[in-house]
């Protein structure tokens, strides 16, 4: 298809695959509504645009290239991209970013965004410049071009990202190149085998350095930054790292060998691994203040059977530890009736009494508000029936053109509903309460027709609807201005 030199055939092609039109026809030869861009126009300024048609990855596309801006239009489907010319600080680079998914404020990228996508025309002389020529690009799983063009004079940044690539941390180097992190490479020539064995990113690496601050440089701490061994239900509860900071006298390689391989372990305790009961055992401790430097209290033999020795001995409530009495629960619903501690008896009886209450006080108000419901029916059923006798007076002319009436039974109501589909009919108890007015529009002559509801509220017209709710005669704000000069002259309701 050769369009270069033919705008018109352009132009067509475009209406019939690209833009979603308004209710008007799109303005202006070089304004476009693009289907997938929230309706933004791209505006070329009545510039004629260069046109042609370009093939990249075997696919031919329409390239339209005027001022900062490019669109390109696929050929063979609805696919479209628009770029806009971007100048990055300090890099001497200029390029054309995708403008859908790179674009911050001032039209410049988002720092922290993955997705600045530059043209394709740009890729190849981007990986061309000379401070990229140790960098592997093909590791990438998600390239951040921004951070990678910004920091194109930042030797550091680029030099750790080549290092972390030729040591074959390839996850590592992916999410560092993503972010402005700097690593310590003294520090991480400790960590290289942990690295290469586990292949983890830079979340790990962060745990490491928040475990090195408080003196725990073995790599297994960082499982415990964050409850990483705890279900979802509980790994909030948990701060491993601020209870061994709070505790040096816990030894830091007996604690590595007391928890290696079984913090996982399932335990008696439902839902409670092995690392979640120490850690709750040693809450326990340091709430006695017992001393943790000594073996005895601080790595028990048998875990298991001191925190049973423990929980049976205190009274775990008066703890008042929410992540204590939920273990201590949980335990105790498995175990037979007879064998169940006595607190938690007595602390079931109390719950028990409790719920039951509650459950009173439920049925004791669900009962004051039937009782309260049936005599507000009753009252309404009672002014309806005055108020039906009244409405039969009720005639009110507007103008030569339209009258106000009143409904006489509910049989008027649910035919008003249904005929103009709205919901009158749930107005009926307000009515018959006279907390609301429900008055019909009607045009002279056909009073018996369902035209418009009038709802009058407080000494004003609150609604004045017809079908749908909607006002298709436009005569809503007319009946309420004639309604303010009138109001204090005419009765709508019964004294």
């Amino acid at each position: 298809m050769d369009i270069t030199d033919k705008p018109d055939a352009l132009m067509k092609y475009l209406n019939e695959n690209y833009i979603k039109r308004k209710e008007e026809p799109t303005k202006g030869y070089y304004h476009w509504y693009f289907y997938e861009s929230i309706l933004h126009t791209y505006d070329f300024k009545n510039e004629k645009p260069k046109l042609g048609i370009v093939t990249i990855e075997n696919r031919d596309w329409i390239r339209l290239v005027s001022g900062n801006s490019i669109v390109l239009f696929a050929t063979d489907n609805n696919e479209m991209h628009h770029y806009r010319s971007v100048d990055f600080k300090n890099t001497g680079v200029t390029l054309y970013v995708r403008s859908s998914t790179g674009y911050g404020e001032y039209s410049y990228p988002k720092p922290d965004s993955q997705a600045v996508t530059p043209h394709p025309d740009d890729v190849n002389l981007i990986k061309q410049f000379p401070e990229y020529k140790y960098i592997d690009f093909s590791i990438f799983k998600m390239l951040n071009w921004y951070l990678m063009i910004e920091n194109r004079f930042n030797k550091q940044y680029l030099w750790q990202v080549e290092m972390l690539i030729k040591g074959g941390f390839h996850r590592l180097a992916d999410e560092v190149h993503r972010t402005s992190t700097l690593m310590d490479f003294k520090v991480f020539s400790k960590y290289q085998d942990f690295f290469k064995k586990t292949k983890n990113g830079l979340d790990n690496w962060n745990r490491i350095m928040r475990c090195r601050k408080i003196g725990l440089e073995d790599p297994e701490f960082i499982y415990l930054d964050g409850g990483l061994w705890i279900t979802n239900d509980y790994h909030h509860e948990m701060n491993w790292l601020k209870l061994l900071e709070k505790h040096p006298e816990i030894k830091r390689d007996r604690f590595l060998k007391y928890i290696s391989r079984r913090k996982s372990k399932n335990t008696i305790f439902p839902k409670h691994p092995f690392i979640k009961v120490y850690y709750v055992y040693l809450l326990i401790m340091e709430k006695y203040k017992l001393n943790l430097a000594k073996d005895k209290y601080c790595f028990p033999e048998n875990l298991e059977n001191a925190m049973v020795d423990v929980l049976n001995t205190i009274n775990p409530y008066d703890l008042k530890l929410e992540f204590v009495t939920k273990m201590f629960n949980s335990w105790q619903a498995t175990l037979p009736v007879e064998e169940q501690h006595n607190q938690y008896i007595i602390e079931q009886d109390r719950l028990t009494k409790l719920l039951n209450k509650q459950r009173r006080q439920r049925r004791q108000f669900e009962a004051r508000q039937e009782k309260a419901a049936k005599e507000r029916a009753k009252k309404a059923e009672q002014g309806l029936a005055i108020l039906f006798d009244f409405n039969k007076n009720l005639h009110v002319q507007i103008d030569d053109t339209y009258v106000l009436v009143a409904p006489t039974s509910k049989e008027d109501l649910l035919i008003e509903g249904k005929t103009l589909n709205h919901c009158v009919y749930s107005y009926i108890n307000r009515m018959g309460l006279l907390e609301t007015t429900i008055l019909f529009l009607r045009k002279k002559g056909y009073e018996d027709s369902p035209y418009y509801t009038v709802e009058i509220k407080d000494g004003q017209i609150t609604q004045c609807r017809s079908t749908n709710n909607q006002d298709p005669a436009n005569i809503s704000n007319y009946v309420k201005d004639w309604f303010e000069t009138v109001k204090n002259s005419i009765q709508v309701q019964p004294s």
